[in-house]
């Protein structure tokens, strides 16, 4: 058992140092991720978390993959005539998921929501059998924020712009997926989340 514990410190450790988010960082504060993060296994179509959840743990993929999805609500008005002054509406409400991207191994996820200190804005889920590196939300904060960290500023700009990036995919593959929708007159679609 120890050898295995062992084995998956080391494949930890190869992991993080390869991982774009820590890329810089000295390797004692990759080897203190590497023994303190948690490994977690989720089965295939798993929910990692949904959005608008409390942001407390970063992730990253081991084996296996995630697909980060945009919850959206979808509401379609529509209203027609009925005698002298009146009118009748019917309003249909359509939950759609909207996949940004997919994540391998390597990738990490779940930073964005700790660091700006928000709810989860979109959701994970797995497409596969995957497992996950769990760091804690404090533990991530401690090592970005104490000591002799190589977490610069311009760090945090590379994940916000990560972050502006697949906002634009977003909000794209939301303008896709609404621009399809038709209504008679008077009908109107507004896109918003499904947690608010």
């Amino acid at each position: 058992l120890r050898d295995i514990q062992e084995g998956e410190k080391r494949e930890n450790f190869t992991l993080l140092m390869h991982c774009k988010l820590f890329k810089g960082w000295p390797k004692a504060k990759i080897e203190k991720m590497a023994n303190t993060c948690q490994r977690k296994v989720f089965e295939t179509a798993e929910y990692i978390f949904h959005q608008g959840d409390t942001a407390d743990i970063l992730y990253v993929v081991v084996e296996g993959s995630v697909k980060i999805i945009k919850e959206l609500v979808i509401v379609s008005r529509n209203r027609w005539p009925v005698g002298k002054d009146g009118h009748g509406e019917r309003v249909t409400k359509l939950n759609k998921p909207v996949q940004l991207t997919t994540l391998n191994r390597g990738d990490y996820f779940g930073e964005v929501a700790i660091i700006k200190k928000i709810p989860r804005s979109t959701s994970a889920l797995t497409t596969d059998r995957t497992t996950i590196l769990c760091l804690d939300k404090a533990e991530f904060l401690h090592l970005i924020s104490y000591g002799n960290s190589q977490f610069k500023s311009s760090d945090s700009d590379e994940i916000m712009s990560i972050e502006s990036i697949n906002q634009y995919i977003g909000d794209k593959a939301v303008l896709d997926t609404v621009k399809h929708l038709k209504g008679g007159p008077g009908s109107e679609a507004v896109v918003g989340s499904l947690h608010k």
